[in-house]
C-alpha cells in the first residue's frame, strides 16, 4: 500500500548533483544505491533502478552483492534486486512497478522465473520471510 512517506520532499535536492572527487581511495569509489529497506533488523531489501536495457556498472554489482551476503552471513534474510523501467526523463520514475531483472539471494545473482514488480517481489520476500 502507497504511503506519502516514499514521496520526495525537496526536488532541487533530489536534482542536486554529489561530487565525490575527494572519495577515492586506489580504486574503491562510493557508489549510490537506488534503495534500502531494512524491516525491523531482520530483513532487508536493496534495490536498484536502470533504464531499460542500460547495464549494471561492475561496482554497483560488486556492492550489492557484497552488502547482501554480509547481512546474509550476519543472520538476517537480505534481497538485492536490480529493476528497470521505461520512464521518460522528465517523469518520476514509478519505483514500485519497475520491473525486477536480476536477484541477489543466497549468494547468488539470478534471474527472476517470471517478471515482476519490484513491489510484488518485496511483497513475495516478505510473506516467505514471514514478515508482515
Amino acid at each position: 500500500m502507497p504511503c506519502s512517506r516514499g514521496t520526495i520532499r525537496n526536488a532541487t535536492s533530489a536534482l542536486q548533483l554529489r561530487d565525490y572527487l575527494g572519495l577515492c581511495w586506489n580504486r574503491i569509489t562510493p557508489t549510490d544505491i537506488d534503495g534500502l529497506l531494512d524491516f525491523g533488523g531482520r530483513a532487508f531489501v536493496l534495490f536498484e533502478l536502470k533504464a531499460q536495457g542500460a547495464p549494471l556498472p561492475r561496482g554497483q554489482e560488486l556492492a550489492i552483492e557484497r552488502v547482501v551476503d554480509a547481512i546474509e552471513s550476519g543472520g538476517a534474510f537480505a534481497l538485492g534486486l536490480v529493476a528497470e523501467h521505461i520512464t521518460a526523463a522528465d517523469t518520476a520514475i514509478d519505483a514500485a512497478v519497475a520491473t525486477v531483472i536480476r536477484i541477489r539471494w543466497r549468494r547468488s545473482w539470478r534471474q527472476p522465473a517470471c517478471l515482476r514488480s519490484l513491489r510484488d517481489t518485496i511483497d513475495r520476500f516478505l510473506e516467505w520471510v514471514a514478515l508482515p
